[in-house]
Formats: C-alpha cells, structure tokens, sequence
C-alpha cells in the first residue's frame, strides 16, 4: 500500500526526500487552497523550518509524491515536531485528494531559516517548477548563515541534479 504525500518545504528537493523514503515517486504539483507556508517552527539547530497556517485566500503550492506505507514511520522521524495532518489538494488536472503533509501547531519563533534549508526548498520550487511570483512572496527569505557551517557555502541545483528513480 502507498500513501500521498504533500511536501512544500525542504522535501520539495528530491534528493531529500529519497534519503528519508527511498520508495517516493514523483506524481506531480499541487495546490493546498487556504493555506499559507512560514518559516515558524523552531529546529533544534536554533533556526527556522516552514510550516503551514490556515489562511483564507493564500495558497501553497507544493509537490505529490506516493510513498510506500512501510515508510511512514520513517517520514514521521524525519518530521520532528510536526503534527501529521490531511489535507485536500487540487491536482494539475484539477482532480481533488486527500494527501498526508506536516504542521507545526505549537507557538511560532521569530528566527530565519539557514541558508542551507532555505537553499534547499528553493532549489526544489525550482526543480518542481513552482510559479516564480509564489516563489519569490511565499518561499524567499532572508536566510542567517549556519554557524556550524564554517566557510560551506549552501549548495545549489547546480551542485546536484535531482535523480530520478
């Protein structure tokens, strides 16, 4: 058995997600209506992840990936934090489903993402093909260096291509 899985964040980036849930097959991009993405759930390393809020009128814009029910412990590892939570996307083809995605409920933080995450969901809008103008209001931010990163810089699509399985 397979489920659906709805990624707007660092798991945009194929290579991210294939490392967490080897099983993941590419079905294409969504649209969670109602919905805004935020760089608000704090992470362990000081920094901030995106989330998802309810918003009326916003919209996220993210990508589908079947996964294979065996590995949903897995991606729920991954997920530290996050609340599991369905939701309802439309499809390209403007078919409706139910997919499982992550949110964090507890209070906000005020922090910015590092520049390696933020790196990373934007090389997977750009991978996904993601409307540049969401992209640039919804996914930019001004990103703090990781101070454990030393003279790193954050990698780009560049450095790696997406595989595709």
């Amino acid at each position: 058995m397979t489920f659906l899985y709805f990624a707007y964040g660092s798991n945009l980036w194929p290579p991210r997600l294939y490392g967490r849930c080897p099983s993941a097959r590419e079905v294409g991009s969504a649209v969670l209506q109602g919905w805004v993405p935020v760089y608000s759930k704090p992470s362990v390393d000081g920094s901030a992840k995106l989330s998802i809020v309810e918003r009326k009128g916003s919209r996220v814009h993210g990508a589908l990936y079947e996964i294979d029910e065996a590995e949903r412990s897995a991606l729920d590892q991954a997920e530290p934090g996050y609340q599991p939570v369905v939701v309802e996307v439309s499809r390209r083809s403007g078919e409706l489903s139910d997919v499982l995605t992550y949110q964090w409920t507890d209070a906000p933080v005020f922090r910015a993402p590092y520049d390696w995450y933020l790196s990373m969901v934007l090389m997977g809008a750009r991978y996904h093909q993601l409307p540049d103008e969401y992209v640039a209001s919804c996914l930019v931010f001004t990103a703090e260096r990781d101070p454990l990163a030393g003279d790193t810089r954050p990698a780009t699509s560049d450095d790696h291509a997406a595989p595709h399985p």
